[in-house]
């Protein structure tokens, strides 16, 4: 992610985590962390369908190895929602962080940054 962020280098971030999936396999929360930073890049490229892609299929990962109730999928929660738009999304990631007890975390101020903003432009989406 550094890499990615320090240089916005995508091609050689992209290349980096695929070889890294390759190397370590396509399963599990390791590989879904790989998988949502493919999903960033994609969104900072401009291709949210893409995006929305790899999210969903990190979302897949974490759900077949009992890893739905937690920080990391509530980040994808998040960034599945930058992808689409679905405020369901932000509700589901605010109730799942408030649940595990996490909202000190810097993802839940961005979901809350999220939130305020959808709620400034089409009504109460705060309750």
């Amino acid at each position: 992610e550094m890499l990615m962020e320090a240089v916005a280098d995508f091609e050689r971030a992209e290349n980096i985590l695929k070889v890294g999936m390759k190397q370590h396999g396509c399963a599990g929360p390791v590989a879904a962390i790989s998988i949502r930073l493919l999903g960033r890049m994609s969104i900072r490229k401009g291709d949210y369908s893409r995006a929305e892609q790899h999210y969903t299929y990190a979302m897949a990962l974490l759900d077949t190895c009992n890893q739905s109730m937690s920080v990391q999928y509530a980040q994808l929660l998040i960034d599945k929602f930058v992808a689409t738009g679905d405020t369901v999304l932000l509700h589901r990631a605010k109730q799942l962080f408030e649940d595990l007890n996490e909202t000190s975390c810097e993802d839940y101020a961005r979901l809350l940054k999220h939130m305020g903003t959808v709620h400034l432009g089409e009504g109460d989406l705060m309750q």
